[in-house]
């Protein structure tokens, strides 16, 4: 795989359109936010106080990678406590490749979703 690029470019007749990472990330994460119980994790350090008082932007926690294969995605989520870990994970990959390609026309080839924890949000008693 090649290293971070700041986004991509496609050739287009009058000229390029540039996509940059952030455009991309933001559009995962609207998509992961689309899968009911399930929770996009920011990539804040807790000890970096300054961050933690801005606001966070919806792309925050996710990873952007460019190769000749297409786009790479890794991000960190959280499953609501009583759903099926897989089932969730594959629909937030699903969602995830069916919005950037469509928003983008770039080739998703990889959507890598590490689960780190289980939420107890809206859990019924």
């Amino acid at each position: 795989m090649s290293e971070k690029q700041a986004g991509t470019r496609h050739t287009a007749e009058i000229g390029s359109i540039k996509i940059s990472d952030d455009v991309i990330a933001t559009i995962a994460a609207i998509a992961v936010s689309e899968v009911e119980g399930v929770t996009l994790v920011p990539a804040v350090n807790p000890t970096d106080f300054r961050k933690l008082m801005q606001k966070a932007r919806p792309s925050r926690g996710i990873k952007i990678q460019f190769s000749d294969d297409g786009i790479t995605i890794d991000m960190q989520v959280l499953i609501r406590y009583g759903l099926v870990v897989a089932e969730q994970a594959k629909l937030v990959q699903d969602n995830v490749v069916n919005a950037v390609e469509s928003m983008t026309a770039l080739h998703v080839a990889d959507v890598n979703i590490n689960v780190v924890g289980v939420s107890l949000d809206a859990v019924k008693k």
